[in-house]
């Protein structure tokens, strides 16, 4: 079996308003890194993140669920946390260890209450975080709305890199605007972008060249010509943002470690809000 350390293990957090298909995501993911061999259902219990039986019955989330797949080398730790704030010691428990956040929003209900409260609590630790909008294949979903409803309520730095193709029953898959290539079909297959779509990924991959992820702003210096900036430069930037919120993350990885060592040596780690935090 092979052996991961501290270097190649990540903790990643699942969070969004009570509803908005973290759970459904966290299965889809396990099923397609080959964790699971059969997509569960919430409606049906079977899901492998609502394994108490009261889940079950109430096909919810109550718990925090840690879901480990292998991805690139590296050892992801998946948490699915509950959506009800009523379970909010969940969610700033995945928080709390967490380097990074996959901010779950519905396409048709888009921005929620539970939405910005995660936000906000990812705001207090400095944690990078993305946002997925999920559900595209939903009825009364509109991509753009709910686009703007982000970046209205979290800031214009909120970029898309991806453009659905289609929705609701035309719902074929996604542009990668990093690539500019489209990926679609069940199996993803990799084809150029549609012709009717082309102007708008072109636009908003523009945007995207110009952001600086670590603070929202357009970078200093010379902003390449429109089309011919390297995805690669994208990508750093992205890197670099994220890199920019280590502090907290950092200390939230060791005490990941010391929980997890606690935990082998069957005795109890209680991650409290209260602990204490390391200075500067």
């Amino acid at each position: 079996m092979a052996q991961y350390g501290l270097d190649n293990i990540r903790n990643l957090a699942l969070l969004a308003h009570n509803g908005a298909g973290k759970t459904s995501l966290a299965e889809a993911i396990l099923f397609n890194t080959k964790i699971i061999n059969r997509l569960g259902k919430v409606s049906e219990g079977s899901t492998t993140s609502d394994y108490d039986p009261a889940e079950q019955k109430r096909a919810m989330s109550i718990n925090l669920s840690m879901l480990p797949y292998i991805w690139q080398g590296n050892k992801i730790n998946l948490m699915d946390t509950p959506g009800y704030p009523d379970f909010i010691g969940e969610v700033k428990s995945a928080i709390r260890v967490s380097e990074g956040a996959v901010i779950v929003v519905c396409a048709a209900s888009g921005v929620e209450v539970g939405t910005e409260q995660v936000w906000a609590y990812c705001d207090t630790v400095n944690l990078a975080r993305i946002v997925y909008i999920n559900r595209m294949d939903r009825e009364n979903v509109d991509f753009t709305k709910v686009v703007d409803q982000i970046q209205s309520k979290f800031g214009r730095k909120c970029l898309p890199i991806q453009l659905p193709i289609g929705e609701h029953t035309t719902f074929q898959g996604v542009i990668d605007l990093l690539k500019m290539k489209s990926y679609t079909g069940a199996v993803s297959k990799e084809g150029e972008v549609p012709a009717e779509l082309l102007n708008e990924a072109k636009s908003l991959r523009e945007k995207t060249d110009r952001i600086d992820c670590r603070n929202g702003r357009r970078p200093a210096g010379k902003i390449p010509r429109r089309g011919r900036t390297q995805s690669g430069r994208i990508d750093q930037s992205l890197d670099q943002g994220c890199s920019s919120r280590q502090t907290d993350t950092d200390y939230g990885r060791r005490r990941f470690a010391e929980y997890r060592r606690a935990a082998f040596n069957g005795r109890h780690c209680k991650l409290s809000a209260a602990s204490e935090r390391p200075s500067g």
